[in-house]
C-alpha cells in the first residue's frame, strides 16, 4: 500500500467473507483450506490503485 501524503480519509479496510473447511488429521493437527474474498473500504480505494480481492489458502493448525 502507498501512504497517502494528505492522511487516511478513513479508517474502514473493507470486509471479508470466507468459505473454509477443516479436517482434524489426529488430536493435535487440523489441515485445512479455503478461499476469501475482500471487499475493498475506503481505506484501500484511497491508499492503493487496488479494488476487491480474492484468494485461496491453506492452513496448518498444530497445538502442543
Amino acid at each position: 500500500m502507498r501512504r497517502n501524503e494528505g492522511g487516511a480519509f478513513s479508517k474502514r479496510s473493507g470486509k471479508e467473507s470466507d468459505l473454509y473447511g477443516a479436517c482434524d488429521v489426529n488430536k493435535r493437527l487440523q489441515i485445512g483450506a479455503g478461499f476469501g474474498h475482500l471487499i475493498a473500504g475506503q481505506l484501500l480505494k484511497q491508499a492503493s490503485p487496488g479494488g476487491n480481492a480474492s484468494y485461496p489458502y491453506a492452513f496448518v493448525d498444530y497445538h502442543f
